[in-house]
């Protein structure tokens, strides 16, 4: 696996809300070989799984005073993919009901929208 391949996330915290800590890196602690990537920030990284959610990614961590810090996450490029397809998936199954005119009946997406008609409709 190159890091190159990952998708990301250009912050510490999970989708779920968890913030990623020196607490979540776990051995095997892999040495990076691509000293260019991430600007040569990211030293060493780590596989790891969200302890709320439980969503694979990688910690992208760099060393501090003897120690390793987590810098950002990281997810593969198709497991992002597949989430972004359910997001869509759970946003059409998920349609809020529109605004509704209750004089003529005409239908509105926005509550903004429909005042601004009601003043109009007769």
């Amino acid at each position: 696996m190159e890091l190159r391949e990952l998708k990301l996330k250009n912050r510490k915290t999970c989708d779920c809300g968890h913030e990623f800590s020196n607490a979540d890196i776990q051995p095997p602690i892999i040495i990076n070989k691509d000293h260019k990537f991430y600007g040569g920030r990211v030293e060493y990284y780590v596989k790891s799984k969200c302890p709320k959610c439980n969503a694979e990614v990688y910690l992208l961590l760099e060393a501090y005073d003897n120690k390793y810090r987590v810098i950002d996450i990281g997810v593969e490029k198709e497991t992002a993919a597949k989430k972004e397809i359910v997001k869509e998936e759970i946003k059409e199954e998920i349609k809020p009901e529109g605004f509704i005119c209750e004089k003529c009946g005409r239908e509105f997406k926005s509550k903004s929208g429909l005042a601004s008609h009601s003043r109009k409709c007769q």
